[in-house]
C-alpha cells in the first residue's frame, strides 16, 4: 500500500519530513569540522531558535490547527506538536520502534547501525536491551515523549548513550554518559537522503562516511511508513517494488582500486529534482 505520490517538486507542498537540531550539534568537535562536513562549530540554541521559526511557518501553511495551538517544535517536549504533515524525523523513528509490528525491522535497524559504526558488542547489547526495556514500559505508558524509545533514537542520532545494561537496564549519571559513535549533525538536511519519484522512493548514496547512518535511518522510515504490504501479501513485496537503491555492480569488489574509484556510485537528494510526472532534473554530485 503506497502512501506517497509526488509528480513535481515545484507545485503545492503537502507534506514533508524535517529534523529538529539537538544533541548532535552539541557533540561536534572542532578538529572534525572538515571530516563531518560542518563549516563551523554552531551555537545550538541559536540554530534551534531559527529552526523553530521555520517549523512554525511550515505549520502555519500546512497544518494550521497545530500552529494555532502553539505547540512546541521540539520532539523532546511534552507539548510537541506531533503533526502528521510537518513530520519530525526523530519522533517518526520513535514511532517506528514503538510499533510492535516493526519489531523485526527495529532489531535489524539496531544491528545495521552497530555494524556500520563497528560498534563494540557490549554497546550493541546496551542498545538492544534499551529497546526491549522500552517495549515493556510502553505496555503501561503509551506516551512516546520522554520514553526509552526516544532515548534510543537520540543515541542513534547523537552518538551519546545514557543507558547501560548490567543484568538490568540502568540510566547512567550525566558525567558517565558514553559517546559510542559519531553524531550526525547533517541530519537536519533531510532532502539529501531521500527522493520521492512519483509513487517510488529513491534512497540516496552519500559520498561521505559521516552521512551513511542518516541514509540507513531514512531507509527504515521509508520501509515502515511509506510502503506497507496489504493483508496477505509478502511484507517485502511493496518495499522491493517501490524503494529504489542504486549501487555498484555485484562484482565491483573484484576490480583494482583505480577502477573501483571510477565505478563508485554517489548522489544526494539535492542532485535530483522531479519537475513533472515523466521528467527529472539530475545534476552531477561531488
Amino acid at each position: 500500500m503506497t502512501k506517497i505520490k509526488v509528480t513535481s517538486e515545484i507545485t503545492k507542498l503537502k507534506q514533508l519530513l524535517i529534523h529538529s537540531p539537538g544533541g548532535e550539534m552539541n557533540n561536534m568537535l572542532p578538529n572534525k569540522r572538515e571530516e563531518w562536513l560542518i563549516d563551523d562549530i554552531l551555537e545550538t540554541g541559536l540554530i534551534q531558535e531559527e529552526y523553530n521559526e521555520f517549523a512554525k511557518t511550515l505549520l502555519l501553511f500546512l497544518d494550521p490547527d497545530k500552529f494555532l495551538t502553539k505547540k512546541s517544535m521540539n520532539p523532546s517536549d511534552t507539548d510537541f506538536h506531533k503533526s502528521d504533515v510537518v513530520i519530525d524525523a526523530q519522533y517518526k523513528l520513535a514511532q517506528l520502534f514503538a510499533d510492535s509490528k516493526n519489531e523485526k525491522k527495529s532489531l535489524a535497524l539496531i544491528e545495521q547501525v552497530a555494524a556500520l559504526e563497528k560498534l563494540h558488542f557490549k554497546r550493541k547489547v546496551d542498545l538492544i536491551k534499551l529497546y526491549e526495556e522500552a517495549k515493556n514500559d510502553f505496555k503501561t505508558n503509551k506516551e512516546l515523549i520522554g520514553s526509552k524509545f526516544m532515548s534510543l533514537v537520540k543515541t542513534l542520532i547523537t552518538g551519546k548513550l545514557e543507558w547501560k545494561w548490567s543484568g538490568k537496564i540502568e540510566k547512567l549519571p550525566k558525567d558517565k554518559s558514553a559517546y559510542i559513535f559519531k553524531p550526525i549533525p547533517n541530519f537536519i538536511f533531510t532532502r539529501d537522503i531521500g527522493v520521492t519519484i512519483n509513487d517510488h522512493f529513491l534512497i540516496t548514496k552519500t559520498a561521505n562516511e559521516i552521512r551513511h547512518r542518516e541514509v540507513v535511518l531514512m531507509k527504515y522510515i521509508a520501509e515502515c511508513f511509506l510502503f506497507k504490504a496489504a493483508d496477505g501479501e509478502d511484507e517485502y513485496k511493496e518495499v522491493l517494488e517501490r524503494v529504489i537503491e542504486i549501487s555498484e555492480d555485484d562484482d565491483y569488489f573484484q576490480y583494482d582500486e583505480k577502477e573501483m574509484e571510477k565505478m563508485k556510485v554517489n548522489f544526494e537528494g539535492g542532485d535530483i529534482m522531479m519537475v513533472s510526472p515523466k521528467h527529472l532534473l539530475i545534476g552531477r554530485s561531488q
